[in-house]
């Protein structure tokens, strides 16, 4: 993962394992919108990354729902004419709550990072608020 994470110019991202518990790994909120924007580049996990559920059927036959925790994906932020492209969300004590969400409006896309936020819900908020503060306020070139 770190020898990726260089490849991709990340190169103030240390990763000490690969679920993301341990509390040694560290990025910036660039990096983290660079790693957002390679998954989103992948068609399978852009598409996993826009479900609110999904349900698979284990070998056994028994199905699962599997649901995403990006809670933007619930808000107005993933309704016409908005559209969430994609996002992940994480927790350590030492991080807070942690969501790296992407949401499309008339073609442009805004990158929302929160690190720290109090809880789930505080950080949909924040993320939320700021997305629809940038597209009010920003104005793209034609």
């Amino acid at each position: 993962m770190n020898q990726k994470a260089d490849e991709m110019g990340m190169v103030q991202t240390d990763f000490y394992d690969v679920a993301g518990l341990d509390s040694n790994s560290m990025s910036t909120a660039r990096e983290l919108v660079r790693l957002l924007q390679e998954a989103e580049a992948n068609e399978t996990i852009s598409y996993f990354m826009q479900q609110s559920t999904y349900t698979i059927t284990q070998a056994s036959g028994r199905s699962v729902t599997i649901e995403n925790t990006n809670g933007v994906l619930q808000t107005f932020m993933n309704e016409s004419p908005y559209d969430v492209v994609g996002g992940k969300t994480g927790y350590l004590p030492q991080a807070g709550y942690v969501l790296i969400t992407s949401i499309k409006h008339e073609g442009n896309i805004v990158h929302v990072v929160i690190m720290g936020a109090e809880s789930k819900d505080a950080r949909v908020q924040e993320a939320k608020g700021l997305a629809y503060w940038a597209f009010q306020t920003y104005q793209w070139p034609e």
